[in-house]
């Protein structure tokens, strides 16, 4: 039996000290969190009411310095979109933070903007297009530096109407700060996309060319993406 054991036994000890390895491994910078909550949209099949994005929106307007939002894509429909300009009228900052054409890696949205409108042209608010090597794949919101919103919700028509998406709200002055610090050093590597953006000083003056291809992809894809915008 013991023999039988034995090789069950070094198992559990190399489990045991891997184990304590990465416990060794864990950050230490935590911040304190004063206040979160869990926000979901239902979890129906198919088309659902957009009560994650609405309360989303009621959260961002109570905002008296400024928002943020950061979102891979932007693709709405006309409520989404006015609630978005009620926001830009009673905000004094907002900035948004997306990806831009030559450097994100959602070909269908990039097509459904060529047809409907890039955030630069269709939002209010000082628009930023990453140009980081790297697709944005970040889904937050920041409000006045004390308020974070994180979690899996584009901003777009299958997340607020189909999709089963969460927001995690934390309130903490230290977290939002450092999701701030984030966000400007995104935005140091984003092209200025618009008049309000250029008007902050903040930013890059020349956008990224987009590669030949790409673009005849997106330019091809877009009546398809157009027609089926609320899918993408």
């Amino acid at each position: 039996i013991i023999h039988q054991l034995f090789p069950c036994l070094q198992a559990w000890e190399k489990l045991m000290d891997d184990s304590a390895d990465r416990q060794a491994e864990l950050p230490t910078d935590f911040v304190p969190i004063d206040q979160t909550l869990l926000l979901g949209s239902a979890v129906d099949e198919y088309a659902k009411e957009p009560v994650l994005y609405q309360q989303m929106m009621e959260l961002a307007m109570e905002a008296e310095e400024s928002v943020i939002l950061l979102s891979p894509y932007f693709t709405l429909d006309r409520f989404m979109k006015q609630s978005l300009q009620d926001l830009y009228e009673d905000t004094p900052e907002l900035l948004i933070v997306t990806n831009s054409m030559a450097m994100g890696n959602n070909i269908i949205t990039m097509a459904e903007n060529v047809i409907c409108g890039t955030p630069a042209n269709t939002l209010k608010g000082a628009v930023f297009e990453s140009q980081m090597a790297q697709s944005l794949h970040t889904k937050a919101m920041l409000l006045d530096g004390a308020v974070t919103l994180i979690g899996s919700f584009n901003f777009d028509m299958r997340s607020a109407y189909i999709d089963t998406e969460i927001m995690l709200y934390l309130r903490s002055d230290a977290l939002c700060h450092a999701m701030m610090a984030y966000a400007d050093d995104l935005i140091a590597e984003s092209y200025a996309a618009n008049e309000e953006a250029k008007a902050t000083g903040l930013g890059q003056s020349v956008a990224a060319a987009v590669p030949f291809g790409k673009r005849m992809i997106t330019l091809i894809l877009s009546p398809l993406a157009a027609l089926f915008r609320f899918l993408i």
